[in-house]
């Protein structure tokens, strides 16, 4: 109950507008939301998300990804998605990924959630993934345990039911930035 908890706490700003972030036409809002934290920064940006998992066999990925970071001195809230793919050189399965991830920081340490949804191939079989993962990290960087299962298609071998994964956001392009 408690993790159930905690996700939905991590995935508030994606239901809807939280008081505490500030809506894309109203950065002065959250001033006045957020007395005495004095100036808010909001970046949109688009970027390259590597990220590897470390139990059983290394599974690699690599995801374009978008982000949504706003800062008030010390504290920081994040949200993206992530597009990419993910391959096991051992196990040979490979697929599409994609990732809806939230974040909070404070002091540079923070915790984070995501779901991410693959679809699997391997030799002439294929199979529909999902893996909740929860973390903790920096801003750009996170370490996140994720307990995958199968939604349909076929059961194939060498995917892993638990993972440890690395990964950071590499921000290329800024879309936005106020």
């Amino acid at each position: 109950m408690k993790g159930l908890a905690f996700l939905f706490i991590m995935f508030v700003p994606w239901i809807g507008n939280s008081q505490i972030e500030p809506t894309r036409d109203s950065l002065d809002t959250a001033v006045r939301y957020m007395p005495n934290h004095g100036m808010v920064h909001l970046r949109y940006s688009l970027g390259v998300f590597p990220e590897i998992q470390l139990i059983n066999s290394p599974v690699i990925g690599v995801s374009v990804s978008y982000a949504r970071l706003m800062d008030v001195e010390w504290t920081a809230w994040g949200r993206g998605v992530n597009v990419g793919v993910e391959f096991d050189p051992l196990e040979k399965f490979y697929g599409p990924k994609v990732t809806v991830w939230s974040a909070m920081f404070a002091l540079f340490l923070g915790f984070n959630a995501s779901f991410s949804t693959m679809y699997y191939f391997q030799g002439d079989s294929g199979g529909l993934y999902c893996r909740p993962e929860i973390g903790i990290g920096i801003p750009c960087i996170h370490l996140k345990y994720g307990f995958g299962f199968r939604v349909a298609g076929d059961v194939l071998d060498g995917v892993q039911r638990h993972s440890l994964t690395l990964g950071a956001h590499i921000p290329i392009f800024k879309i936005k930035e106020h």
